[in-house]
């Protein structure tokens, strides 16, 4: 059984894989790699990665309901799917203060 230890945000070279011959055996490498993955994070990683998840989210959310982010109209101003007027660079505040918890 082939397994890969792959997390966003992560470096390249923290990226690891291997083969066990079964799975408890696989489950208890991952467990091992994934116990040396968490000691080498940050509260501040896992914040990144939640707000990356959740502009990805918004985003689809938006095209999905006919609102055009503020990058494609020429003036850098939409409106978001919540009502809530945007500009180019207030989206990620936008996003963290009024989307984090939907994604």
């Amino acid at each position: 059984m082939l397994a890969r230890l792959l997390y966003p945000g992560c470096h390249p070279r923290e990226q690891t894989d291997g083969a066990a011959a079964t799975f408890d055996q696989a489950r208890a490498d991952f467990e091992e790699a994934w116990q040396v993955f968490l000691s080498n994070r940050t509260e501040a990683d896992f914040q990144e990665w939640r707000y990356a998840q959740a502009s990805t989210a918004w985003k689809y959310r938006m095209w999905d309901t006919g609102h055009r982010l503020p990058t494609q109209v020429a003036d850098g101003r939409s409106t978001c799917f919540c009502g809530a007027s945007l500009t180019i660079g207030g989206v990620p505040d936008h996003v963290r203060s009024s989307h984090m918890e939907t994604a």
